[in-house]
């Protein structure tokens, strides 16, 4: 057995052929004697250890020189590294955004600022300019939230409040306040009380209001009041009436939103203009309406008990509401819940609400009685532009007939979803009730002003007279054949749902023809919506 090897040079660069040296051992005798057990002799045992030595010399340098090539490849690696760092830096210096003034800019903050409490403007990171621009934009400061969980009664905390309300200069804040609040934060707001625009208030307990001394301070610039139950709230004066809580010093009140038990409130109802209450008690919301005379906008929502009957054999007749004001009406029964009676819970509204002329919207979600309708529009002499009919049954002979009585109509939306809850029994869309929105020569034409459509239902109509609707509506032909004056129809929304929840491909493909000519189409099947954009 006789081991040997030889001097051999590996090329590293062949810009200067720089070659390293190093020795080539023949393996062939070791790997023989491994295989057949054999002992070398005296002499092949000196040969072996001489090349055990020359083996650890080449290691050592062969360690040497990967740690040489290791480094210039490291120091190649930093300095791409670097270049790449530096092209960034070169397109982004001449990147088009740059160009726009820090005016433009800031409109664009303030445009994707959503109005979040306590969210730092993340734009205020990307650059030194960028940051200049948030905080001197005092908008995106003005929103404040403590209380709950999320802040505690700490230095920094109060230190984060107190730059929110420095750097919002003086624009009315938005300020929100949930129980638990550290008096620390609290105190900190309080002290700005005279520049609250909007508070929102959201409590388990009543003590919460008590604690703030609502009744006490003064509130010159505060316009919208939201108020949120986060639970039942216990009332601690057990025995007695409940206490009522008051916002005398708020003389620019106009926007409430209560969800909350009325009987602890007493607002200064009328001076609002817009008021949203989740009530189940229909009670409650008549008797907030008598208070409001000045109402624009009213939405009562979850509608859920009707009044207790008046026991004396001669009840006086109810008083009518007069909202001379309104223009948006919106009465909703919380279809969550069982419903007895539903027809009943929208009655008292439409029997006793008097908004003569000026009433242009109006939603109902949720079952009534067609008649009422039908009195309500001709007694106010309603002059509706936009009209929801939510989930609820009614018969399409009922709903044709309403809507034959608004032909100043823009905005249409029928929703019959019932995906949404089986509590109420809601209605089907069928043929009957769209044929009669297709505008036909020889026949009065239904909405003549129908500008925008929507459409929430399960597929219990063929699909030709989805399309013939559109066509009729948007070809405008009977109007340059027939002289049948109608608008044209600019916006339709689709969302088909329940059993039949897909149109077929050829009507899908008729309507991507459609919104490529300009028709503002939108397709919701089930759950996925669908690209109507024009694959060409």
């Amino acid at each position: 057995m006789q081991v040997s090897c030889e001097d051999a040079r590996t090329s590293l660069c062949y810009h200067c052929d720089y070659r390293f040296k190093h020795s080539v051992f023949n393996t062939d005798p070791i790997t023989s004697a491994l295989r057949s057990n054999y002992y070398p002799t005296p002499a092949e045992t000196e040969d072996v250890q001489r090349a055990l030595t020359l083996v650890e010399w080449n290691l050592k340098n062969m360690e040497l020189e990967i740690s040489r090539i290791r480094s210039i490849f490291d120091a190649l690696l930093a300095h791409k590294m670097e270049l790449e760092r530096f092209q960034r830096h070169c397109a982004s210096a001449m990147a088009p955004i740059r160009k726009l003034p820090p005016e433009l800019l800031r409109l664009i903050f303030m445009a994707c600022f959503d109005n979040k409490p306590d969210v730092i403007p993340v734009a205020g990171q990307v650059c030194r300019h960028w940051r200049d621009i948030c905080v001197e934009t005092p908008e995106l400061w003005s929103q404040v939230s403590v209380g709950r969980t999320r802040f505690g009664d700490h230095e920094k905390y109060r230190a984060l409040a107190a730059l929110f309300l420095e750097r919002s200069g003086t624009r009315p804040l938005g300020v929100t306040i949930r129980e638990p609040v550290a008096t620390g934060l609290l105190n900190v707001l309080v002290e700005q009380a005279q520049r609250w625009g909007s508070l929102k208030l959201a409590a388990t307990h009543s003590t919460f209001y008590s604690s703030l001394s609502l009744d006490e301070t003064e509130f010159p610039n505060l316009e919208k009041l939201e108020i949120v139950a986060l639970s039942p709230l216990m009332q601690t004066n057990l025995g007695g009436p409940p206490k009522k809580f008051t916002l005398p010093g708020a003389p620019n009140l106009r926007r409430v939103i209560l969800k909350d038990a009325l009987v602890q409130w007493e607002l200064p109802w009328r001076q609002l203009t817009h008021f949203q209450y989740d009530t189940p008690s229909v009670q409650d919301g008549l008797d907030v309406l008598e208070k409001c005379s000045g109402l624009l906008s009213c939405s009562l929502d979850r509608l859920l008990t009707l009044p207790l009957e008046d026991s004396r054999s001669d009840p006086p007749p109810p008083r009518p509401l007069r909202l001379r004001h309104l223009t948006k009406l919106r009465l909703a029964i919380d279809t969550s819940g069982v419903v007895s009676n539903a027809q009943s819970l929208i009655r008292p509204f439409l029997t006793r609400i008097h908004a003569p002329r000026n009433l242009t919207s109006l939603e109902l979600i949720g079952q009534y009685f067609p008649e009422d309708l039908l009195d309500f529009l001709a007694r106010n002499d309603c002059r509706l532009e936009h009209l929801v009919l939510g989930t609820g049954y009614l018969k399409d002979e009922s709903i044709i007939q309403v809507l034959e009585a608004l032909p100043l109509l823009r905005s249409l939306e029928l929703d019959a979803d019932i995906g949404t809850t089986r509590r109420i029994q809601n209605r089907v869309i069928t043929d009957k009730l769209l044929t009669r929105l297709i505008v036909y020569p020889e026949s009065d034409t239904v909405l003549p002003s129908l500008e925008r459509f929507t459409l929430r239902t399960a597929l219990n109509f063929d699909d030709q007279v989805l399309l013939d609707i559109i066509a009729s509506r948007w070809e405008m032909w009977a109007v340059e054949v027939y002289g049948v004056p109608v608008a044209q129809i600019g916006e339709i929304n689709l969302h088909f749902c329940g059993r039949r929840e897909h149109l077929q491909s050829d009507t899908i493909e008729q309507l991507r023809e459609y919104r490529e000519d300009g028709l503002q189409i939108t397709l919701r099947q089930g759950i996925d919506w669908v690209n109507l954009e024009s694959s060409s």
